[in-house]
């Protein structure tokens, strides 16, 4: 009864949610009755104030099964398990808003570590794949989650406390990264990752203290792009595209400092470019008052041949015969 009760507030709120865009959309009526005879205001849309509500409400639907999937999170206890072969293919009902038919997943070997209470769970899958039928295929030669620390979190929603930041205070993260990467897209292009990871994620005084993110040797042929993406980079006679780019942040709450470090975009075919910035005056309980400063900051790019391609395509321009 309470989850029917939940999914049915849950579409309830979607309901209005959808309500609320199609009635931003819809061209605004003259006082008249005639929406030819003069312009009318645009529509704005929905007020900050009706999407905070909205959010409000969907929180509040959420927040009895948080609390339900907390009590099991502390309740569960296991040394560690393994499993392989996973074969498992699941319909999907129309009408649920998604353009996925069918899901069919596979799975060479999974394991799980040992759990204690919301604290560990590090586990690692193999030769993972999904074919989401119409809507494309992914595949992972390996994936794996790091120990997690959540007990605390849990505690406080089982404790009936009211979502915000202070909740994820003292939680932390191990290392979550994907490798080998494929992506099959349904106009038949293929696209290739070596490696996404997101690491060193914790919480601290009510804010996010640290993480990392980064993703390796994504490689895209420039042939398998659609049209208008090809016709954009024909300029610059790519054949392929091999892109990297990654983040790294620290957050001090004593010292109320900052740091984005290798922040990092590359395309080895064109160049790349990297930023650091040191940040003072951090302090997300100051609201507007506390607005961060910059200490320091270095910008530096290097290039690989971007220059050269674009005075090659500079000069193609003027070269180009006239209509």
């Amino acid at each position: 009864f309470c989850c029917a009760a939940i999914d049915a507030a849950q579409q309830k709120i979607a309901a209005q949610q959808k309500a609320m865009l199609e009635q931003a959309q819809k061209p605004q009526v003259a006082e008249d009755g005639n929406s030819d005879s003069a312009p009318a205001a645009p529509n704005i849309g929905p007020s900050p104030e009706d999407i905070a509500a909205l959010q409000k409400q969907s929180l509040d639907t959420l927040l009895p099964v948080l609390r339900l999937e907390a009590a099991l999170f502390l309740a569960m206890g296991y040394d560690g398990f393994d499993g392989a072969g996973l074969d498992a293919a699941v319909p999907v009902p129309e009408g649920i808003g998604t353009p996925l038919t069918s899901l069919h997943v596979t799975m060479a070997k999974f394991h799980a570590g040992a759990l204690d209470r919301a604290v560990g769970g590090a586990n690692s899958v193999e030769s993972l794949s999904e074919d989401l039928g119409q809507a494309g295929k992914i595949s992972v030669d390996r994936a794996s989650i790091g120990d997690m620390k959540m007990r605390d979190t849990a505690m406080r929603l089982l404790n009936g406390d009211p979502l915000s930041m202070a909740m994820l205070d003292g939680a932390n993260f191990g290392a979550i990264e994907f490798n080998g990467i494929g992506v099959i897209v349904p106009a038949g292009g293929t696209a290739r990752v070596d490696k996404i990871a997101l690491s060193g994620m914790a919480f601290d005084h009510s804010f996010l203290k640290s993480f990392g993110f980064s993703v390796g040797g994504f490689k895209q042929n420039v042939a398998d792009l659609d049209p208008a993406a090809q016709e954009g980079l024909r300029k610059f006679h790519l054949k392929t595209i091999t892109a990297n780019l990654g983040l790294n942040y620290q957050w001090d709450p004593d010292k109320k400092t900052a740091s984005l470090h290798d922040v990092a975009v590359s395309v080895a075919e064109l160049g790349s470019v990297q930023f650091n910035a040191d940040l003072v005056n951090v302090d997300p309980a100051a609201g507007l008052a506390g607005v961060p400063g910059l200490a320091k900051a270095t910008l530096r790019y290097q290039d690989a041949t971007l220059i050269n391609r674009l005075l090659r395509a500079s000069a193609d321009e003027r070269v180009k015969p006239a209509d």
